[in-house]
């Protein structure tokens, strides 16, 4: 059966609090296997026999909804997609923190080329297929930039980890 890890938005951020135990049962609830969970920052990984990523996500998203009474973006990947991350050699930095930011859809190359012209000496990016891969030199709560700056950029939802949070889910699918 197919290993996925679904990278939920803005979960136990401000008031959107949820237990990690009640996440998993959720996701046992509309028929995931072998569910677990990684850090109280809504990281989950199962087994399912649905093969579609959008039905997965739609799953996901419209079932999280209706029981914790707010909405919840998910960005389901792939046992493949999580380890090629992972292995991104844009998520490798002796300097500075790296982040992956997940998104939905490849963005556009217009919308690449806007948050390009953003980077400076303390922010770089790369873009590759639906990551955003950010080296910030700075500690990331001094950066001029945020997860909000980035979905206006991008035009989309996305969700942040860091490097070693993506780096251990994908060791944790294998």
């Amino acid at each position: 059966m197919p290993r996925y890890a679904a990278f939920l938005r803005a979960v136990n951020v401000g008031r959107r609090r949820v237990k990690m135990d009640v996440l998993r049962n959720h996701m046992t609830a509309i028929g995931f296997e072998n569910v677990q969970s990684y850090i109280a920052s809504g990281n989950l990984i199962f087994d399912s026999s649905l093969r579609s990523l959008g039905k997965i996500e739609r799953l996901i998203e419209s079932h999280l909804e209706e029981e914790l009474r707010f909405a919840v973006t998910a960005f389901v990947r792939t046992k493949r997609d999580v380890q090629t991350i992972a292995g991104n050699p844009h998520l490798v930095s002796e300097i500075g923190t790296v982040s992956v930011g997940l998104l939905k859809h490849v963005p556009s190359k217009e919308t690449v080329q806007s948050l390009m012209s953003r980077a400076n000496s303390k922010n770089m990016f790369e873009i590759d297929n639906r990551e955003v891969y950010w080296r910030c030199l700075t500690s990331l709560l001094d950066s001029e930039f945020s997860n909000v700056d980035f979905e206006k950029v991008l035009q989309q939802e996305a969700t942040f980890r860091k490097s070693t949070t993506v780096q251990a889910i994908a060791t944790k699918l294998e």
